[in-house]
């Protein structure tokens, strides 16, 4: 190894250019390989947390129309929910874990001081913050004793609650909702939501279902959410659903229309595969760019062998094997890589830290930050040694067949 450092230091100093180009290329083609694909993990973080930020393995229910005859009853007839059927999903279905009724009033007016706004209202249960991923910045949700005690409180959507109080700290304050006074019990903690079904959460305000219910006189409900003990099963839990909503209200469990259903789960898995799908593009660009640098590495050891050629004669004349010359040539070109690689792995690794220092806004927000996972520098380093082995082998071959007469005569 020692012989190998010093003959390349030798060729470094004859070559300066050359080397640093290669060097270069080969730090560029790993910066390349190892960014992209860090971007592409930032993605899929990215994706992930906007659909957990619409509920994770959710589903959204709302009533349809039947559009085919049932035990006697004709197609048209409108299929209505009522708060009770949240609790009926969850006594008759075992895999149904949470579900929650849900009213929504649009554009009802919310008064604070001199301050009128007009937002979404939103009729819950308690069990609808944890599916929602809605999680309390300051104060709490509305909890089981809300619903019971029918408590005039309400939960603030961030961004609304910005728009109301400034800011003002707003737990514990009084607004009027539709001329009603309410007590703010807690404000939503910011959060990232690529979907939604009527709009996005920061914008809107939760008060208990059965407040809601006593307060506008609403019968029937506008839809409900639910969640699967896990996303495996959430197309048996559609089917279930259907079973017992078809029984209560006399449509064909079989009748497309007369439920529609938005399953978040299988959205989860499509979007995941559109995620590892472009972590994957991402990755091809950039071993593809590293594999340039290959090239590069392959033409400096071609013009060594042939610079070196007298001196590979010498070495054979005096004993030197094939597999001796084979292994140097190699090894240099070896630690030519190493040393790009390394230069490469450390510059990659102060972009993605210093990236992770920017506020996840505007752009970040959509796109993600480039996010350094443990598979990434086992992946770059085995790309490199595959790439740097193959650039140097055909050159090291070349120098090892050479024959010992014809290379004395090399001028």
């Amino acid at each position: 190894m020692k012989r190998v450092l010093t003959q390349l230091a030798q060729d470094f100093r004859a070559y300066k250019m050359r080397f640093f180009f290669v060097v270069f290329g080969v730090a560029w083609g790993t910066i390349a390989i190892v960014l992209n694909m860090a971007f592409g993990v930032g993605v899929m973080v990215q994706i992930e947390k906007g659909l957990k930020g619409l509920g994770e393995h959710i589903g959204i229910l709302w009533p349809g129309q039947t559009s085919v005859p049932y035990k006697g009853l004709g197609i048209g007839r409108r299929v209505r929910f009522v708060p009770e059927d949240a609790e009926l999903l969850k006594e008759r279905i075992d895999i149904i874990e949470k579900a929650s009724p849900e009213y929504i009033h649009w554009n009802q007016p919310i008064k604070y001081g001199e301050v009128l706004r007009n937002a979404k209202v939103c009729g819950v249960n308690p069990s609808y913050g944890e599916m929602r991923s809605i999680e309390a910045e300051n104060g709490r949700f509305v909890n089981k004793l809300d619903v019971e005690k029918r408590r005039r409180v309400i939960f603030l959507g961030d961004e609304e609650k910005d728009k109301i109080f400034g800011p003002e700290e707003a737990v514990g304050k009084r607004v009027l909702l539709n001329g009603i006074p309410f007590t703010v019990i807690g404000v939503m903690k910011k959060k990232i939501q690529n979907n939604c079904y009527s709009g996005n959460d920061k914008n809107a305000v939760f008060i208990p279902y059965s407040t809601f219910k006593t307060m506008y006189g609403w019968l029937y409900i506008n839809n409900m959410v639910y969640q699967p003990v896990s996303a495996d099963v959430s197309k048996e839990a559609q089917e279930e659903i259907s079973k017992v909503l078809g029984e209560k209200y006399k449509f064909d469990p079989e009748d497309k229309e007369a439920l529609g259903t938005w399953d978040v789960a299988e959205q989860e898995k499509m979007q995941h595969k559109i995620g590892k799908g472009i972590e994957i593009f991402l990755s091809i660009v950039g071993a593809m760019t590293l594999l340039i640098a290959g090239a590069a590495i392959a033409n400096i050891m071609y013009f060594i062998v042939d610079e070196r050629t007298r001196e590979v004669g010498i070495r054979r004349s005096v004993g030197a094997t094939k597999f001796n010359i084979l292994r140097q040539f190699l090894l240099e070109s070896l630690l030519l890589s190493a040393i790009g690689g390394a230069l490469g792995l450390f510059f990659s690794f102060s972009i993605v830290w210093f990236c992770s220092l920017i506020p996840e806004a505007g752009i970040f927000e959509f796109i993600g930050k480039p996010t350094m996972s443990y598979e990434i520098p086992i992946i770059t380093v085995f790309v490199l040694l595959v790439i740097s082995v193959i650039s140097g082998y055909f050159p090291a071959r070349k120098a090892a067949n050479l024959k010992p007469v014809e290379c004395l005569r090399y001028e």
